[in-house]
């Protein structure tokens, strides 16, 4: 009976020790309206074809959690919700410090983040980072709290490459020479 009782508390206390922070992945809900900009020369965009990752923050380190989120589109521009995440790196309850990166899914092809990352170094796609938000994980307690929402979250913008001066300018040239032609 002995052996019994302190092999339920081994496996209730092994399981409390791997317990994991949740967070609501969303820009918008209570607590929180931070709705993500495009900017280009035709002024601010929709986010429709965008999406977002949540990323731990960890000195600097940056690692991905979770899916990536499409953006919600026409019906509400710069919003995405990925819904639930789980962030095995945290326990319940502890603080931890998140940012999200947002990029143009359609240019390139960039439908994963670690696609994203790669084009946008390489100034292939646009897209960018928010700053970092430091909230308190859900999921701690019997029953368990509920996820944490991205409290602190501010709304920012990702910059859309515009053509170049240069290229405007051959374009402007070559205009002019047609037209002087007829």
């Amino acid at each position: 009976m002995k052996k019994s009782i302190i092999a339920l508390a081994l496996v209730v206390a092994s399981v409390s020790a791997i317990g994991q922070g949740t967070v609501q992945f969303a820009n918008l809900g209570v607590g929180i309206n931070a709705p993500v900009t495009i900017d280009s020369l035709a002024g601010p965009k929709g986010a429709a074809g965008y999406m977002a990752q949540l990323a731990l923050d960890v000195g600097g380190s940056l690692t991905p959690v979770g899916a990536a989120a499409s953006f919600i589109g026409a019906g509400a521009p710069g919003y995405f919700s990925g819904g639930v995440v789980t962030v095995s790196q945290v326990a319940p309850g502890a603080s931890a410090t998140f940012r999200v990166f947002a990029w143009d899914s359609t240019a390139g092809a960039a439908t994963t983040y670690a696609a994203a990352l790669t084009a946008w170094g390489s100034g292939l796609t646009h897209g960018g980072w928010s700053v970092p938000v430091t909230i308190v994980t859900g999921g701690l307690g019997n029953p368990a709290t509920f996820p944490a929402a991205l409290t602190g979250l501010q709304p920012w913008a990702t910059t859309v490459p515009e053509p170049s001066t240069i290229a405007l300018g051959i374009l402007g040239v070559g205009a002019l020479l047609l037209r002087r032609r007829k």
